[in-house]
C-alpha cells in the first residue's frame, strides 16, 4: 500500500479527505500533529483490494444459496521498524527506539442489503474483478536486469519504485518513502537513470 496509494492518490487527496478519513498526510509535521498528538487514535480506513473495488455486489449468503459463504478479511501491518523513524536520522532516539503500533477494537462496516427471497439467485461459480498484485526484488548494479514471470492477463497498468536497502527497517529513515534513487557518495545527489526498457515475455 505504501506504493499503491501514492500513485492512485493526488496531493489534494492527501491534504483533503484522506487526512481525515485514513489518517495519511503529505507532510511529516502535519502527520505528527494530526495523528501522533491525538489522544484518541480512532479512524476509519477503506480496504483497497480488487474484490472490494469491483462494481458487482458480493453475495455473502451460504454456498448452497448462490453465495460465497462469507469472507475472511486479513490486514497485514508493516513492521514497526519500517513505519516509525526519527526525523534527525538517529536510530536509537528515545522517540522511536521502542515505538510500536497495533490495531485494537477493530470493527468492519459495510453496505449490505437483504436479497428479495422471491428472486432465485444462480450459484456463483466465478467472480471477475481487478486484482492488485505486488512483486519485490533486489539489485546491486549499474546495469540491472529484473525479470518477473507475472502470469497475469489483461493487465490494465503497472508501476514500480525503488527503495534503498539501507532505508528499509531502519528507524533513522522512512522505510515507506518512495524516493528517487540517490548516489551512494556523501552528496546523495539523485542518481540519473539513463535507460529503462520494458520487454514483453
Amino acid at each position: 500500500m505504501g506504493s499503491y496509494l501514492p500513485v492512485t492518490s493526488s496531493m489534494e487527496d492527501y491534504t483533503g479527505h484522506m487526512s481525515q478519513q485514513v489518517l495519511v498526510s503529505g507532510n511529516h509535521q502535519a502527520q505528527t500533529l494530526g495523528v501522533l498528538s491525538k489522544k484518541d487514535g480512532s479512524f476509519a480506513i477503506p480496504l483497497p483490494c480488487g474484490l472490494f473495488n469491483g462494481q458487482n455486489p458480493i453475495p455473502l449468503m451460504a454456498n448452497g444459496a448462490g453465495g460465497v459463504g462469507g469472507l475472511l478479511v486479513e490486514i497485514q501491518l508493516a513492521p514497526d521498524s519500517n513505519v516509525f523513524f526519527d526525523v534527525n536520522g538517529v536510530q536509537t532516539s528515545d522517540d522511536v527506539k521502542d515505538a510500536f503500533y497495533e490495531l485494537e477494537s477493530v470493527s468492519l462496516s459495510c453496505e449490505a442489503m437483504t436479497p428479495d427471497p422471491s428472486v432465485s439467485v444462480p450459484p456463483a461459480s466465478t467472480f471477475e474483478y481487478n486484482s492488485i498484485s505486488s512483486y519485490f526484488t533486489t539489485f546491486n548494479s549499474t546495469n540491472a536486469i529484473i525479470n518477473f514471470n507475472l502470469g497475469l492477463s489483461r493487465v490494465l497498468g503497472a508501476f514500480g519504485n525503488m527503495v534503498a536497502a539501507n532505508k528499509i527497517n531502519n528507524r533513522g529513515q522512512n522505510g515507506l518513502a518512495n524516493s528517487y534513487p540517490t548516489n551512494s557518495d556523501a552528496t546523495e545527489k539523485p542518481g540519473r537513470i539513463t535507460q529503462l526498457f520494458f520487454t514483453r515475455g
